[in-house]
């Protein structure tokens, strides 16, 4: 009977020690609770900012891209622009020279027919 007794004592004891032990480590667990809440916070931020800074990163890379082919296309277009404009300074160079013949030709018949025009006396 005494063996129960102390075997009784001995839990009673046990059970209050271990009722002390879960009553000092609540602060802990809330605090540890609290931490691993905010740790989770943060890695869920990081995980977002990296996406957007993925993102970003293709954004800027597509950005070269099209700076480089409207780099590109503007140099076509400067080409076809100067081709264009020197067939242009062509034609108008040829058309002054043939305005020029033109007057001369009209000049040299107006002064053939002058000469044959008998002038009246």
């Amino acid at each position: 009977m005494e063996i129960v007794r102390n075997r009784t004592q001995i839990k009673r004891e046990l059970a209050v020690e271990l009722a002390a032990k879960e009553q000092r480590s609540q602060p802990t667990e809330a605090k540890y609770q609290a931490l691993k809440r905010k740790l989770s916070e943060e890695v869920e931020k990081q995980q977002k900012a990296e996406q957007v800074g993925d993102s970003l990163c293709e954004d800027v890379e597509r950005a070269k891209c099209a700076s480089v082919d409207l780099l590109k296309r503007l140099e076509a277009c400067r080409t076809a622009y100067n081709t264009e404009s020197l067939k242009v300074d062509e034609l108008h160079a040829a058309a002054e020279e043939k305005k020029g013949e033109y007057q001369s030709e009209l000049a040299h018949k107006s002064d053939f027919r002058l000469t044959k025009v008998p002038h009246p006396k």
